[in-house]
């Protein structure tokens, strides 16, 4: 593997990696379009201009609705979201119990000069380096940044996004097999918003290009579920409509700092937009260990039945399923009048045994979802398709 100088010198963000081995070689142009700067710009105040600024956008978050939101969503997310604010709350209290020794030892007034100097100089040179080592002022910087992305009133937050979405529309020109659009974390919105942009200003933009889109844990979620987050939801459900675009939304039980489970693209409110991926590869994932809570999750209360009957006739025994290649389409979409219908077109390759070859697929799912949101959507029917 070789890595290529920057493009245009040690300040570029943009440069190549060359691959290959056994006869085959790949070529790949990186461009990184990192939000540390603006991080670090707002991590350039004061430590008390900080620490304010932080309460306040934590303030702001819980206003708009968003702990709220993480709690009912993931309840990780949530303690992830109070962590640093009760960490910082920590310090206080015990520097507060410091400053005031003299007075719970009956002690003359004066005495709180040395105590109060005292209480200050454990904030700043004990309790502030051991919070730091959790990233705690950094955290408070993000959730300034996490408010400014769902409001998008923010001048400066406004101008980087849409400088980015120049660079990025010069990367896309670029001719290339595939374009790989990856993020996490805060990086997830910023590219959502990205992207979305793009979308606005051509929805062609994509048009005969292979373009991935891969985000971790729902992590859009977090500016998303703000309620003035409309230009971002909005943005979400321009990404998950383009034909063009495959979005990869990718889940790990073990990572705290994410919206395990959760389908990003319903929760901004496309609940007719395509989830169907995700639904696929975890109801193949269920059905191979057995899964009956998520099995249950995902289907009707027929066709849960009728995937109960199938893993008792397994008797307990485990399959592994490798979705090698999966492709969807919509079919038809309709409304009736207490739910929504849509049937889903999956074909592609999966291995069904480990070390086998692939196999080719072809079926057509039919999902339901009623019209008042009282569940997600559920699988209604599955049907085999001849192949051609």
């Amino acid at each position: 593997m070789l890595t290529g100088e920057p493009d245009d010198g040690p300040a570029s963000t943009a440069f190549k990696v060359k691959a290959g081995i056994d006869g085959w070689e790949t070529n790949s142009h990186i461009h990184i379009f990192d939000h540390n700067a603006l991080v670090e710009q707002l991590r350039s105040r004061s430590i008390p201009a900080q620490i304010l600024a932080g309460f306040r956008s934590a303030l702001q978050v819980i206003l708009h609705g968003g702990m709220a939101g993480y709690f009912r969503h993931a309840w990780r997310f949530g303690l992830f979201f109070v962590f640093p604010f009760l960490m910082m709350i920590l310090g206080f209290s015990l520097s507060a119990t410091i400053a005031v020794i003299p007075l719970e030892m009956e002690l003359p007034a004066f005495h709180l000069l040395w105590s109060t100097a005292l209480a200050l100089c454990f904030f700043v040179f004990v309790f502030l380096p051991f919070a730091e080592r959790f990233y705690t002022l950094h955290l408070f910087a993000d959730w300034r940044m996490a408010v400014a992305l769902a409001r998008t009133s923010d001048a400066a937050f406004d101008q980087w996004l849409d400088r980015c979405a120049t660079a990025a529309q010069t990367a896309l020109s670029e001719p290339a097999q595939e374009y790989v659009i990856s993020s996490h974390s805060m990086g997830s919105s910023v590219a959502a918003h990205v992207v979305g942009l793009l979308l606005e200003r051509d929805p062609d933009v994509f048009a005969g290009k292979k373009v991935i889109f891969a985000t971790l844990g729902s992590a859009i979620l977090q500016c998303a579920l703000l309620r003035p987050a409309h230009v971002l939801r909005s943005r979400v459900g321009l990404i998950a409509r383009c034909d063009s675009v495959n979005w990869l939304d990718v889940h790990c039980l073990t990572d705290a700092i994410h919206f395990y489970k959760v389908p990003v693209v319903a929760v901004c409110g496309h609940g007719n937009a395509r989830p169907a991926k995700m639904i696929f590869i975890r109801m193949q994932a269920a059905n191979d260990t057995g899964d009956l809570a998520d099995l249950r999750q995902f289907a009707t209360p027929e066709m849960f039945a009728q995937f109960k009957l199938e893993l008792q006739d397994r008797a307990g025994t485990t399959q592994q399923t490798d979705v090698v290649r999966l492709d969807a389409q919509v079919l038809e979409f309709a409304q009736e009048d207490d739910r929504q219908i849509v049937s889903v077109r999956f074909h592609g390759l999966i291995r069904e045994e480990k070390d086998a070859p692939a196999s080719a697929f072809d079926e057509t799912w039919h999902l339901t979802k009623p019209l008042d949101g009282s569940r997600e959507w559920a699988i209604a029917g599955i049907a085999q398709n001849e192949f051609a």
